[in-house]
């Protein structure tokens, strides 16, 4: 079972790069691109693909999406082929037409998260930097990268992920209640990722940007819980 996933993984690239004409990016072994018949910047590629367990998402036209179809078939035999709408690694994919903005949502996920339960560490007389037991401390890492995942479509899942992982090996109770906090925060203020496809028309010079409020970020301090 543990080869399968590898084994895809060989067979895929190997059936894209040399028989679709697809390349590999360098610093990225699960992530490919087609380049453009005479493409040059800014729109040298039209298609790209992010390789996972066991399928892959791409982004491409539908002339594009239909010749890499039909030849994964010719390798693979039948697959399935899901638009307009899908849930894939926790995001839920929404594109009205090929013409429409198109909309990552982790909301339902972000809802599945569970916070670390405190209730039977309260009132010992351990200190707020007291060390988890071995079993919150599972739950603890568990929503850590939660959470980090959400970091997929959410600026503020992304930096908290980051934060919080670096508790990992040892989290004490302050942590726990500080990821906790955070979760309810992004249930609060999560709001999907949505690309849009009037952005992108007319040769537009697009800067990305990210924001994100570290108010309930900052680092525990030692008091009584």
């Amino acid at each position: 079972m543990k080869d399968a996933v590898l084994l895809w993984h060989l067979r895929y690239r190997e059936c894209i790069t040399h028989e679709l004409d697809w390349r590999a990016y360098v610093q990225d072994s699960l992530l490919y691109y087609h380049p453009r018949a005479g493409g040059v910047a800014p729109n040298p590629y039209d298609g790209a693909s992010t390789l996972h367990v066991d399928d892959t998402v791409v982004a491409a036209s539908d002339a594009q999406l239909d010749a890499l179809q039909k030849g994964l078939e010719n390798r693979f035999g039948p697959i399935k082929r899901h638009q307009v709408q899908f849930k894939h690694v926790g995001v839920d994919f929404t594109q009205k037409s090929a013409d429409s903005d198109i909309t990552m949502d982790q909301t339902a996920y972000i809802a599945t998260l569970n916070e670390v339960d405190l209730q039977k560490v309260r009132g010992d007389g351990r200190l707020a930097d007291s060390p988890l037991n071995a079993s919150k401390t599972t739950d603890y890492r568990s929503l850590a990268c939660g959470i980090a995942w959400a970091g997929v479509t959410s600026p503020s899942g992304q930096c908290a992920g980051s934060l919080y992982q670096t508790y990992l090996p040892h989290p004490t109770i302050a942590h726990a209640r500080m990821l906790n906090t955070c979760l309810r925060q992004l249930r609060e203020t999560y709001t999907p990722l949505v690309f849009k496809r009037c952005l992108f028309r007319g040769g537009q010079k697009l800067r990305l940007l990210m924001a994100v409020s570290y108010t309930h970020l900052t680092l525990p301090t030692k008091r009584r819980v």
